[in-house]
C-alpha cells in the first residue's frame, strides 16, 4: 500500500480493517500522505486488536516518531520502520 497518496481519511479506513484483522503480518504504508490523525487511528487499531499478528509496520518519516503510534507498536511488539 506504499506510494498511493493515502491521506488521514484513507489511513482511518485502513485502521478500521487492522482493528479486526488477525492475519496481516506486514503493513507497508510508506510514501503516503498520512498525518497525525491517521497515525492516531492506526495506533488505536493496533492497541485494540486482541489477536493482532502484525509484526512490521512501515510508515513515512513524518509519522515515524508519532508518540501514540510508537507507544502502540511497542506495547504490541510491532516493529515500526
Amino acid at each position: 500500500m506504499s506510494h498511493n497518496k493515502i491521506s488521514d481519511q484513507g489511513a482511518t479506513a485502513i485502521a478500521n480493517a487492522v482493528a479486526v484483522n488477525a492475519s496481516v503480518t506486514v503493513l507497508n504504508l510508506d510514501a503516503n500522505k498520512i498525518g497525525d490523525s491517521g497515525a492516531a487511528a492506526i495506533a488505536n487499531a493496533i492497541a485494540v486488536n486482541a489477536s493482532l499478528k502484525l509484526e512490521t509496520l512501515y510508515v513515512d518519516d513524518a509519522i515515524l516518531g508519532n508518540p501514540q503510534l510508537v507507544a502502540a507498536c511497542r506495547a504490541k511488539g510491532v516493529k515500526l520502520v
